[in-house]
């Protein structure tokens, strides 16, 4: 596992510092790594790196223990061939000290290993915003840009699918989950006037597994600089 570890940070250090891509755009099409997806790519031929470091202070009384340390949900996103498809990795890396209170004395275990690590791909199978004249401001009338147009309720649709990579004798994991395993999503997305944008993610993960299960997320942003 550790030289699992060196690898992919040392790709993830030469992809990050050799590669360079501009992204013209309005609103640059991200994700807050681990939360949600949007529906769209970031484009043909742009690879985006996204990181959200954080920190862990964790106490349980009941069960005698405190973990501290820290850790760092990442994604890194490029736009294949076509201006739909994205190709990503995306997990979580996570390096702490467990400490154990159950006995006279107290035992520490220092743990490093990723939470989760996915790599697969996503499509936008639907566009409504694509060549659409509605969509281009008005140059005449502020009212006429800030007015609700009913088109906005159609979202964008896009499918993902991918696979996780456990590894064995994980700490952050149940016991029996390991090796591959697929994941499936539908996104959807909103934007609406004003900056507005409004996310769907339906999520079925761990596809055959004993721990497969099910999830949603829905996320609403604003966007501060329009």
């Amino acid at each position: 596992m550790n030289a699992f570890k060196t690898y992919f940070i040392s790709c993830l250090a030469l992809a990050f510092t050799t590669l360079a891509f501009g992204q013209y755009t309005e609103v640059i099409n991200s994700n807050r790594p681990g939360v949600s997806r949007s529906a769209f790519s970031v484009g043909t031929n742009v690879l985006q790196l996204e990181v959200g470091p954080y920190i862990i202070k964790e106490e349980h009384t009941p069960l005698q223990y405190d973990v501290d340390g820290f850790g760092t949900d990442f994604s890194i996103r490029y736009g294949l061939f076509l201006e739909q498809l994205e190709i990503n990795v995306e997990g979580t890396f996570q390096s702490d000290t467990y400490t154990d209170y159950r006995s006279n004395v107290a035992v520490d275990n220092k743990r490093s290993n990723f939470k989760h690590l996915t790599i697969g791909a996503k499509y936008l199978v639907y566009d409504p915003y694509k060549n659409s004249e509605d969509d281009k401001p008005n140059l005449y009338s502020y009212h006429a840009n800030r007015k609700f147009k009913w088109k906005s309720l159609i979202p964008a649709v896009s499918v993902y699918i991918g696979g996780n990579f456990d590894t064995k004798s994980n700490p952050y994991t149940a016991p029996d989950v390991e090796g591959f395993s697929p994941k499936v999503m539908i996104a959807s997305q909103n934007n609406f006037n004003g900056g507005w944008v409004f996310v769907i993610n339906l999520v079925k993960d761990r596809i055959g597994n004993d721990f497969s299960d099910f999830q949603y997320i829905v996320t609403l942003t604003k966007s501060v600089g329009q």
